[in-house]
């Protein structure tokens, strides 16, 4: 079987990555729910059988075949016969890449129920593992009459490489279960696909193509063409934006990857090396950037997923999620409660792009039941009075901006004394203060101004200047509404000069990582300023 005419047979060390895909999508469909998987080992019996006369196949048939038990979910039967072809690295090439082609194509469409605990925190070491790969190729594939200098360059790369593959992993952590294992099964197969494919004949024909080439214009020709094309699809109205989008931001990240993955690891070439490494340093550098926008993405999709489930399906994806979120650091634990009552709110003004009004209770809900859920599932010695009552006061501020964007007064009302009383039980007056403020200005909508008064009455006192700045806008708004414009001209004369970056720092003190911030406190200080100036007081 020809695989590429011209072109070297693919390496050992390509054969072996072959063989590790197909197990690893094997692995993945043994321990999928359903009986499937019995059935791709039962399967597999008679081919270990017949594994000579399945090596003996034309190239057309064993390629179709390949591309059928992918499709299937048979990768079982496809591990056998690729082990009994291992000794001919161009049928095992020719067999396994149709066979992952047809595994990703099912993959993608078909969705996948959740798996059990212990699965889920295998496949978790599998992706920690496979940061490890890069550095373990530095090793086995050696380049020969190397200089200290490009050993230090493979090594250096290997790390960054194995650094980019974890964060991946670590990308992956606050999905929902299910989705979480799909994006494992089907991410970690495609890097060990493209690490074989690499490795063999058509890397081979890459490197020998670049290495006639100067100052690495074949890396830099692909990666101006992908960030082109990012940019252009995200420009248009095209059909299966998000599709598109996603394909040319990996096109992006291959022209980063793509040289050090060759010239670096399963190509090794004394030519390129350190234009390779530059390449991937960049790819390091613009990562947090678009890492950002992938988990946004993916925890949107678990919110379109969870409004769909009716309450039994989601209360048990929340549980099976809080169960993983156990010892994680608190941004994973608590971003998509938090995400989804900010979502909630950009939706109840009419705002958010891809949420309509009508799914603000749901959203509000699904917030909800994801902080009973994290109750529930995390142990005390893992659980720390400040997470939970952080969360909880965040989770209230939003429903009360959720409550004004509805024009729900009373709620607004609620929500905001909610917030109060769980940041006070945290002792933090910043965020108190801003809450107290925020019931303060619903009261006085209620035209309840004496409550308004006391809630006012409750501040902490020691605030910060510029915290402490903002109470005293109310206060003399508060006053002036009240036709006491004496005193509201008193508290304007004490106010000290507006200083924006001491009132962001006396915010983040507070060490709230969804607390309150300046984007929504100055709607309100503008408005107390300019309600004190229609009054005649500033």
């Amino acid at each position: 079987m020809e695989f590429l005419a011209g072109s070297p047979a693919p390496t050992p060390v390509a054969a072996a990555l072959l063989i590790a895909a197909t197990l690893f999508l094997t692995c993945v469909d043994f321990t999928a729910p359903g009986r499937t998987r019995y059935v791709g080992v039962l399967v597999a019996i008679p081919a270990l059988a017949f594994r000579d006369e399945l090596r003996g196949l034309p190239p057309g048939v064993l390629v179709a075949l390949g591309l059928v038990l992918g499709l299937a979910r048979l990768s079982p039967v496809g591990l056998v016969i690729a082990v009994a072809a291992a000794s001919d690295p161009v049928s095992t090439a020719g067999f396994v890449v149709p066979l992952a082609v047809g595994w990703f194509l099912r993959e993608t469409v078909s969705g996948r129920r959740s798996p059990a605990a212990w699965v889920n925190r295998a496949f978790g070491y599998v992706g920690c593992a496979l940061g490890l790969l890069p550095l373990v190729l530095v090793f086995a594939v050696p380049l020969p009459d190397a200089s200290g200098w490009q050993w230090v360059a493979r090594v250096l790369g290997a790390l960054l490489m194995g650094k980019l593959l974890f964060d991946h992993e670590v990308d992956r952590w606050g999905v929902l279960r299910g989705r979480r294992h799909g994006l494992r099964a089907v991410e970690i197969g495609l890097v060990l696909m493209g690490f074989a494919v690499a490795a063999g004949p058509i890397g081979a024909r890459v490197v020998e193509w670049w290495g006639i080439t100067t100052w690495g214009l074949v890396p830099l020709v692909y990666f101006l063409a992908a960030y082109a094309a990012h940019r252009v699809v995200r420009k248009l109205r095209v059909r299966f934006l998000e599709l598109c989008t996603t394909c040319a931001s990996a096109a992006i990240r291959g022209a980063l990857w793509l040289p050090f993955l060759l010239v670096g690891l399963t190509q090794p070439a004394h030519f390129g090396l350190g234009s390779a490494v530059l390449y991937l340093f960049v790819g390091v550098v613009v990562s947090p950037l678009e890492r950002h926008e992938l988990r946004s993405k993916r925890h949107l999709a678990d919110l379109k997923r969870l409004l769909r489930a009716d309450e039994a399906e989601r209360e048990a994806a929340l549980g099976r999620w809080a169960e993983d979120m156990v010892g994680r650091p608190y941004f994973f634990t608590y971003h998509l409660p938090n995400l989804a009552a900010g979502v909630a709110i950009g939706a109840s003004a009419g705002a958010h792009p891809q949420f309509a009004p009508e799914e603000v209770p749901g959203l509000l809900a699904i917030a909800r039941d994801a902080l009973d859920a994290i109750g529930r599932a995390t142990p005390p010695s893992y659980q720390t009075r400040g997470e939970q009552f952080g969360a909880r006061g965040d989770h209230a501020r939003h429903v009360a901006h959720v409550c004004e964007n509805l024009g729900q007064t009373q709620g607004r009302l609620d929500a905001a004394e909610e917030a109060a009383e769980w940041y006070g039980e945290l002792e933090v007056p910043a965020a108190t203060t801003v809450a107290l403020v925020e019931a303060a200005a619903a009261a006085l909508d209620l035209d309840r101004p004496d409550h308004a008064a006391d809630l006012l009455d409750r501040v902490p006192s020691d605030l910060p200047p510029p915290v402490d700045r903002y109470v005293t806008v109310f206060r003399a708004h508060l006053a002036a509404r009240g036709g006491d414009l004496d005193e509201a001209r008193r508290l304007v004369g004490l106010l000290p000069a507006y200083d924006a970056k001491a009132l962001i720092r006396a915010l983040a003190a507070e060490r709230l990582p969804y607390g309150p911030d300046l984007s929504e406190l100055l709607p309100r200080i503008v408005e107390s300023e300019v309600g004190l100036r229609q009054l005649g007081v500033a």
